[in-house]
Parts: structure tokens; sequence; C-alpha cells
């Protein structure tokens, strides 16, 4: 795809457009092959046919029928199509897949009026080939959207704030002032408004966009709320590259056995038992060996996902271990000085905010920390609630406070805070407040790594790390999930830890607040 010369958000917006687009050319495609389908047999004929009268139907039932089909690409539709995530399709589940939910016309009054349906009739050759046009047009676009989504994001301004779920929702549906989106739904009109009545020439109908949402509308009710919305983008932006998949149809033994070996050698190194891993990283085992993930996905669904889980797990086992060693750092300082005296050495200028300049300055000079550009952001990222690139004395009070004591602050009010200047009185305060902001910035570095990590294993979202945890019963994320999800997978942590945890994440450790999917990715 040729680069375009557009600046970032014209960019993104054009190849939003063509993105849509594509899916609603593939979707009129589609729904005219259902129809031709439908017209001769029922949905339940061909649900037989594929599922040689079990009550299921799975991607190798499909690949035994029409065996031009690439079974890893039937895997990739079930995708959309598999609401229960069972890895098989039930009836009402191939029902949604293969009949078009909003059409002009009745195909069932269509059908009785044709004298020529004959109930029972197997399915002849006409009929695989309009069944094998329907897998392959699903094929054709994932192909397409993928590349379609690929340079989506690649064209997304590079932040560390930035969430490009949020970024590409509120593109789409127009920004929202009270950044709700628990409740807020990406909706027909806003798909209408954002793409305008013509587009590459094409005349948009509510139908077309209708059933553009319906193959990623969980809640059958129309419209896209948030998590709908950020599967769909993972849905293509983690897709396999198709080339490979290709080449795999014609290669050779060598190639094969290479497969195999390093689908092997991928499930040795999940398979490393508690005493072989020890205290060592899971993410360094797997990056370590030059592992490709996406070449055994389909190999043991079973063993990717307890990776995914212990992977997760460690991340959160490693944040309490240093949260702790963190936690008697800021003890031991607090008990030679409190962070208002401390606040006050930081307000150089007596406006009850710590800039950068000055942080930075008395950083240097007073405890010869060097802080560079990307060690400020580290820690100030974390702390600064209200994004002003400056810290007030709430902010700072969690910054610098004992996690376990932060609550307890009586007067945390900046405003009635009557900033003195302060000095060091002695070597052992400077040593320990020293100690301080370096442990402070190597802990949110340390996090950081670890967060980036976790980004880096393929097909693992933020989206998926937040099902793994939350209770499904609820949508929302609450602290006895995350508890329940650490002791489940083996996690030790007492309750003054777990108290560390929830403030260190939330900012509070009370046990009976939810959390719902945008607060969770701002922790992640």
């Amino acid at each position: 795809m040729q680069d375009l010369n557009l600046n970032n958000n014209e960019s993104i917006i054009f190849l939003i457009k063509r993105f849509i687009i594509n899916q609603i050319k593939k979707e009129r495609k589609l729904t005219q092959n259902k129809i031709n389908i439908l017209l001769k047999y029922t949905s339940n004929q061909i649900f037989n046919f594929f599922s040689y009268n079990n009550n299921f139907i799975t991607p190798k039932s499909i690949k035994k029928r029409i065996d031009s089909l690439d079974i890893k690409l039937i895997e990739r539709i079930f995708e959309i199509y598999d609401k229960d995530k069972d890895l098989i399709l039930n009836f009402k589940e191939f029902h949604n897949f293969l009949y078009p939910k909003y059409i002009d016309i009745d195909i069932d009054e269509i059908r009785e009026k044709n004298s020529s349906i004959l109930f029972g009739e197997k399915i002849d050759d006409e009929a695989k080939k309009i069944l094998y046009n329907i897998f392959n047009i699903e094929i054709e676009n994932i192909n397409d959207s993928s590349l379609l989504m690929q340079k989506i994001i690649e064209n997304i301004p590079n932040s560390d704030d930035l969430n490009i779920y949020l970024y590409l929702f509120e593109l789409i549906k127009g920004k929202d002032n009270n950044n709700d989106y628990l409740y807020e739904y990406i909706m027909i009109d806003d798909i209408q408004k954002f793409l305008g009545n013509n587009v590459e020439g094409i005349q948009i109908y509510e139908q077309d966009i209708a059933n553009f949402i319906f193959r990623y509308d969980f809640e059958n009710n129309l419209k896209l709320n948030f998590e709908e919305f950020t599967n769909m983008i993972n849905y293509f932006l983690f897709n396999e590259n198709n080339e490979n998949i290709q080449s795999n149809k014609n290669n050779s033994d060598d190639i094969q056995n290479n497969y195999i070996n390093n689908c092997n050698s991928f499930m040795n190194t999940i398979s490393l038992s508690n005493e072989e891993n020890n205290d060592k990283n899971l993410f360094e085992n797997i990056f370590r060996n030059n592992i490709d993930i996406n070449l055994a996905i389909n190999f043991k669904e079973k063993e990717l996902r307890e990776l995914k889980i212990n992977l997760l797990a460690n991340y959160f086992k490693n944040l309490i271990k240093e949260l702790d060693e963190l936690e008697m750092n800021k003890i031991q300082t607090s008990q030679l000085i409190n962070s208002e005296e401390l606040f006050s050495l930081f307000d150089i200028n007596k406006e009850l905010n710590i800039n950068k300049e000055n942080f930075k300055k008395v950083l240097n000079e007073y405890f010869n920390i060097k802080l560079s550009e990307e060690d400020f952001l580290y820690l100030i990222k974390k702390y600064d609630l209200d994004r002003d690139e400056k810290l007030n004395l709430d902010e700072f009070n969690f910054m610098v406070s004992p996690i376990s004591k932060i609550n307890q602050i009586k007067d945390k009010n900046s405003n009635k805070f009557n900033s003195i200047h302060f000095n060091i009185k002695n070597e052992e305060q400077k040593n320990s407040i020293s100690n301080l902001f370096k442990n402070l910035i190597n802990f949110e570095k340390s996090i950081g790594n670890q967060k980036k990590k976790l980004a880096e294993v393929p097909l693992y979202s933020c989206y998926e790390m937040f099902e793994l945890i939350r209770n499904k019963e609820s949508k929302l994320l609450t602290s006895e999930d995350i508890f329940y999800f650490l002791k489940n997978n083996n996690v030790l942590i007492q309750n003054e830890q777990f108290d560390l945890l929830l403030n260190y994440l939330f900012f509070s450790s009370e046990k009976n607040k939810t959390y719902d999917f945008i607060d969770f990715i701002k922790i992640m």
C-alpha cells in the first residue's frame, strides 16, 4: 500500500473510511451469496451438511467438506461468530454466520412459494460453490482489512499516553466530554455521519452499516460499545501474516519439519515446571529463545491460554514484590521527614505546584540525581493525575508517602497548605530522600518495561487480560476478581500487600469498588 501524503489525522480518517467501506462491500457480496443458498436450502440443512448430524461445527468439519479452504483462516472466521468462545459453532452461532440479519426480502416466504424446493435434498455442486464463495469472501476480507488496520495503527501518533482504541473510537463516535465509555456506543448514525452519504462513489445505506455492525455486536442491539469496538480492532490488528499461510500450502518436508520443531520448542518452554522456572521471568524464557508464538497459536489453544495467564500472574507477582521493597523505603523516609516538608523543598516558586524544571533542579543540586527526560516521564506519568505536567501536594503525597498510610493523611488540601522553605537537616535525611527518588524512578521504569513485554506477546490484547481476570457474570472488574485471579494462579499475597497493590493501581484500597475496561487500560 502506498504511503499517504497527508497529516496523521487525515490519513487515519481516510484509512478508517477505507476499512469500513471494505467491510461493507464484502457484506454486500456475502448477503447476495447467502440469499442464493438460503432460497434453496434451510440453515438446518446446511448445518447438518457441515456437522455430520452433530450438534456443532468445527473448522475441521468445514475443511472436510471444502478442502480448498485453509483451516487456519476458517478458525479466524470462527472468532467472530463463536460467541461463547468454545472453539466450535453451535446451531445458533452458525445461523448468525449464514443468515443475513438485515435484508429487505423474506427468504422463508420466497422459499415456500418455490415449488422446486424439496426438503432433505442433498446439497449439490452448485451449492458447494456458493458456500465456498461465502467462506472465501470472509477470508479475503481478513487479508485486506488486516493490512488496512495495520496501516491505520502505523499512522497513529506514537505516545505512551495515547490509547489507540479510545482514539479511534472517538474519531468515529465524536469526542464525549463525560468520557463515560462504559455506556457509550457507536451507532448507525455515527458511522453514516463519519462516512458521509457517498464514499468512493458508493451510496451507503443503513442496512449496509447494520450488517457491518452485527458481526461484532455481541449484545445484538445494532450498536458497538467500547469493548465490542476493541474486539473488532484486535481481530484484524493481530491477524497472522497470510503470506506465511499461503506459503505453507506448498511448503517442502523441511519446512513442515521446521514448523513442528518450532511448535515443540514452544510447548517445551511453556511446560517448564515451577522448580525449573523458580524466579525466572516467563517473558525472558519466550523472547530469549526467539520462539515464534504465532506458529503455535492453533497448535494447542489450551496451553497458549495457560501461558497468557502465567504471564499476567507473573507480572502481578513482580509488581507486588517491588511494591513491598518500595513501601519499606517510603516508610523509612517518612520517619525522617514528612511529605509536606519535602514538598516545600521542591516548590521553589511557592506556587503549591512542582513543575518539571524545579523538580529536576532540586534532584540535581540537592541530591546529585541527574534526571533525564525519560526518567521524569516515567516518574510523573503515574502521579500527574490532572495531566498538567506538574505535581500538586495531593499528587506528591501519592508519590512519596507510604501507601499503607496514604489514606490517613489528614490535611491533604493543597490550598490550605502553608508552604514554607525547608532545608535538609542532616546527611541521613539527604541519603534517604535520594534513595527514595532513585527507587521511585527505577520502580516505574521496571513496571513500564514489564508492561511493554506483555504488549509484545502476539494476540494478547489489554481486553483479553481484562477478560482473564474479571468474573464473566459482570461487565465490571472488582477487587475481589483481582484477588481470586492471583490466588487461583499461585501468587501468594497477604492482605496488606493486596491493599498496597490496589492503592498503587487505583489510588484506593476499597474492597467494594468496581472498575470498567477504561480503568483497566489506564493501569496496564
